[in-house]
């Protein structure tokens, strides 16, 4: 690994400096206020057109929060309140399954475990390779078998 040990001396040496000098950050020359020369005054053409677009934007705005002011309004409209909600039925009360259904269920289950093993069985029986096992062709096209 190539290290230019004198840029880590310089970054330490600059470090070390910062915290000798109490912390301060180097001084920055503060800008006057005058307008630099490349700078040229806004005339009133500019100023309207500029005042124009703030306008055209504040109207925007104030639409947009209109908008949001009508869309909280129904929002809250379509919520439904803790008094308002219904009262549980009989039925609603009812959690989980009986045991008849939980039976019934438990059998299904069972018969398409057994299906489902019998399929696999039969699958692995085709997939075992015998020996002197040779294609016939299978899955090739008529004009590449000839």
């Amino acid at each position: 690994m190539n290290v230019d040990h004198s840029l880590i001396a310089s970054a330490f040496s600059t470090i070390a400096n910062f915290f000798s000098s109490g912390g301060q950050l180097p001084t920055i020359k503060q800008q006057t206020s005058e307008p630099e020369e490349d700078e040229e005054p806004m005339n009133s053409e500019q100023f309207s057109q500029m005042m124009g677009k703030l306008e055209k934007i504040e109207e925007k705005q104030t639409e947009l929060e209109s908008k949001q002011t009508e869309f909280s309004a129904q929002v809250q409209k379509i919520s439904v309140s803790p008094e308002e909600e219904t009262e549980p039925t009989k039925n609603d009360e009812q959690e989980g399954i009986t045991p008849e259904q939980f039976n019934q269920l438990s059998g299904k289950l069972d018969t398409l475990l057994t299906k489902q093993s019998d399929l696999e069985n039969q699958f692995n029986a085709l997939k075992k390779e015998v020996p002197n096992q040779e294609p016939e062709g299978e899955g090739v096209s008529s004009a590449e078998a000839i």
